[in-house]
């Protein structure tokens, strides 16, 4: 494993690490449900799918919206920025969520 800590999913004691778990999140403005939430809504500038995106009742839904190829994403959106948005919810997270924070650090590879 090299020092490489696996987990899948939101739930179980390494849940609080996926971006599927509810742990709101302050980013770009606004507080999300969750960091997928908050990626997913990243990826368009109509506030109108970014409220939907933000009001989907689980991480799953949002991702799902936000990976609906019919809507028009951001001009801008490419592996940089999307590389970029997720390291700035993720830092957003973990500098926000003491819980969230904790089961990271208890990994010992943070």
């Amino acid at each position: 494993t090299g020092g490489t800590v696996f987990f899948y999913g939101a739930e179980g004691s390494l849940g609080l690490l996926s971006n599927y778990a509810l742990c709101p999140v302050f980013f770009d403005g606004e507080l999300w449900p969750s960091g997928e939430h908050a990626y997913q809504a990243a990826k368009f500038d109509n506030p109108i799918i970014r409220e939907t995106i933000k009001s989907s009742s689980t991480a799953k839904e949002a991702a799902l919206i936000g990976r609906n190829r019919s809507l028009k994403r951001r001009k801008e959106w490419c592996t940089d920025k999307k590389i970029e948005t997720m390291m700035l919810i993720q830092v957003s997270k973990f500098s926000q969520n003491a819980a969230a924070r904790d089961v990271l650090l208890s990994t010992g590879k943070a």
